[in-house]
């Protein structure tokens, strides 16, 4: 049984970190006055430059069809089941695009809304990557949404007594 760990590009992992750890990382958007360029062909110079400029600057999540195509290739890649690790979404829909995408993947995706940003994302993925992530999975009760099931990562960090909760959203 093979996991594949997806997340995108706002963890800050690098290409080497990535690459170790066989996770997949997913370019949201740069938007430079109307010109906009995959996060991670996005050189920094172009954005540095905008800066300076006091260009209009903005990000755009990933199309659901760019999240589908990495579920794709996890799947061709032997994974039988994915986990999507993303930054929050209240402050981008990255997540819903990841839910929209798990829907038709050929594999279960279990789709990660980390409520924060940055390397701690980064770190979560890493985590998941390497097993330090157990999953626990609960149905939520016939109130309300049924038959809706609900999935909660407890991630270790480096004290064994302290874990911190991810929701997740599993799809079925």
């Amino acid at each position: 049984m093979s996991t594949a760990v997806v997340t995108d590009s706002t963890t800050s992992l690098s290409p080497q970190l990535r690459s170790e750890h066989g996770i997949t990382a997913v370019p949201l958007r740069v938007v430079v006055n109307g010109r906009d360029r995959a996060e991670d062909d996005a050189d920094i110079d172009w954005v540095v430059d905008g800066l300076r400029r006091k260009a209009d600057i903005s990000t755009s999540r990933p199309s659901p069809l760019t999240f589908l195509r990495a579920y794709e290739q996890a799947a061709k890649g032997g994974a039988d089941a994915i986990v999507s690790v993303h930054l929050s979404s209240s402050l981008s829909g990255t997540v819903d695009s990841a839910r929209s995408a798990a829907l038709e993947s050929p594999v279960p995706v279990h789709v990660v809304d980390s409520r924060t940003i940055g390397m701690a994302v980064g770190l979560a993925a890493i985590g998941m990557a390497v097993g330090l992530v157990q999953y626990l999975v609960m149905r939520r009760s016939t109130l309300g949404d049924a038959g809706h099931e609900v999935t909660v990562a407890a991630v270790a960090s480096g004290d064994p007594g302290t874990w911190m909760g991810l929701p997740l959203h599993r799809v079925s």
